[in-house]
Order: C-alpha cells, then structure tokens, then sequence
C-alpha cells in the first residue's frame, strides 16, 4: 500500500530579518545605502541610532561621515526648506531674489532652477514667506504647499524626520550640545547655516541646524546645536541648514527561493514564499513523496 506524505513549513522569525546592506539592530551598526545625488551614484553610510531607527551618517551632500565636529568634508550641502536637489544646496550656488519668484513657493521654482533664494531685507519677502501651517515637505510632487523631499531620492519610506522624530533621536542618544551630537551615533558636525539674506555663512564650526518637516505657522522647525540644544527652534523657510534623513523601514535578504518583498518596516509583518516544488520522481518502497505544499515565514521589525 502506498501513502502520500503532504509537508507544510512555517517559520516564525521575530526581529531577525537579515538586512540588506543595512546596519544589524545592534545600536551603533553601521551599514551603507547607494543612490542618486546631483546626478552621481553615491554611497552613504547609515547607522542604527539609538532610537531603534536607521539614519545617514552623513548629511546630506557630505563626502563623508565626520572624524571630527569641524570636519569640512562632512559638513555637506544647505537646503532651504521645501527645496529639492536642484543645486541650489551647494555652498557655492549663484542667488537670485526670492520676490522675483511669479509664486513664492515650490509650485513657483522655474524648471531648472539652481539657485538660492535670497531677501535683500530683513523679514521683507523670504523664501515661501507666506506659508502656513498646513505646509509640508513630502515625496509628493511640488505644490503650493508641499515641497518634495530631497530624502524620497534615498528610495521608499526615507524622509526628513518630523520634529518629534528628531527630538527623541536627541534625548535617547543623549546629545546635550556640540561634543555629544559628534560622540553620538549620528556624528553630527558643526556645519553652520547660510543666511537667506546675505547668503553668509554662519556659526560655522560652532553649530549646528538640522531641518525637521515641521512647520509652525509660515516658519519651519530646526534642531539647532551649539553649547546646549533646541529642538524647539523654528525659522524663516529661507535659511540653509542641514539635512538628515531616517527612515523606519530595513531591507532584508531573503534566499533566492523565496518570493516576497524586499523591505519590512516597523510594526509591520511581512510573508515570503516558495514556488511550489516540482513533482518528483516516483521512487520504490511504501513511501510516495508528494509535491511539497507553499512553505511560508513572516517577519517582524521590532523597531
């Protein structure tokens, strides 16, 4: 008498996926992320921070992550918020005014636009003056209140992180003023701003501002560093500061029989799955092997 024998596999794996180029769960990993940046294939490096999330290590436009608080190369690229990667970022871009803009806002940049928005006075007619509190600064295309996010080119789910993002990130991580906002994970350098005025640059190897995609009212919200720390610091649209981005979601590897996404993000559970297997050759004795059934496993992110 032959029996048939029907095998179905479940595997359970919990906070183990296996991260593609990405850093383990282990605080202080590191790992690295390629991309498209001014027109160039780059490499980053990335860090799990101590909020459970994975961050660059770098700010945005820097050549590399800083070996010291008044490293130049780490220093980076100043955007001026809701603004993209259209080069006005660069230290060295040219200027224009920012009332000569038909609409001041990101529905209102000209296409091929590279330049800094700058005011000849004071408080007069800056970047996206008059914004309100319903701006944001998302992957979604330019509008007159949404500007597009220089960290979606990073790929999915990267983005500027909010302010309540940025400001657990300083409490867990412990960053108090410049020392520790290098000694952190995150080796955050004392890059400075450039002035929507003047273009100047200021506080430059004395502090820090990091670009949050909160709002309050017409201003945007910084992180700004120097002997101690605001999370809590909002400013004209206009200034150029820094940019990290985070993201809450891990690339995973996956064997090349299984079939399935290549992301698992926070909260969230992801299934993989074997194509069904071929029926094998009938062999002698009681046994009768049948075609093994979809073997499945999920994966959860504890992030």
């Amino acid at each position: 008498m032959k029996r048939l024998l029907l095998f179905t596999l479940f595997f359970a794996i919990v906070s183990t996926a296996k991260a593609q180029n990405d850093p383990s769960l282990t605080v202080g990993d590191t790992g690295t992320i390629t991309f498209q940046y001014r027109g160039n294939t780059v490499t980053y490096t990335t860090v799990r921070a101590a909020d459970g999330l994975i961050w660059l290590q770098q700010n945005l436009g820097a050549t590399q992550v800083a070996d010291s608080a008044t490293d130049t190369a780490a220093y980076g690229h100043y955007f001026q918020w809701g603004r993209w990667d259209d080069g006005h970022q660069v230290p060295t871009s040219d200027t224009a005014h920012a009332h000569g803009l038909a609409i001041n806002n990101p529905a209102g940049i000209p296409n091929g636009s590279d330049k800094f928005f700058v005011d000849t006075s004071a408080g007069a007619n800056p970047w996206w003056a008059n914004g309100d509190s319903n701006n944001t600064w998302t992957n979604a295309p330019p509008s007159d209140s949404n500007g597009y996010d220089p960290c979606a080119a990073l790929g999915p789910n990267w983005h500027m992180p909010s302010k309540s993002e940025f400001s657990n990130l300083v409490a867990i991580e412990g960053i108090s003023a410049n020392t520790s906002a290098f000694s952190s994970n995150l080796k955050l350098p004392m890059a400075g701003t450039r002035h929507y005025i003047d273009t100047f640059f200021i506080g430059v190897h004395n502090s820090s501002a990091y670009w949050t995609s909160s709002v309050v009212d017409s201003l945007a919200n910084t992180v700004y560093i120097t002997s101690t720390v605001d999370t809590n610091h909002p400013v004209y649209k206009g200034y150029g500061r820094s940019v990290r981005c985070v993201t809450t979601c891990t690339g995973v590897y996956s064997p090349d029989t299984l079939l399935g996404p290549d992301t698992v993000c926070a909260n969230s559970v992801q299934t993989w799955q074997t194509p069904r297997s071929p029926m094998p050759t009938a062999i002698p004795g009681p046994y009768l092997p049948e075609r093994v059934s979809l073997a499945r496993r999920t994966a959860t992110q504890s992030l």
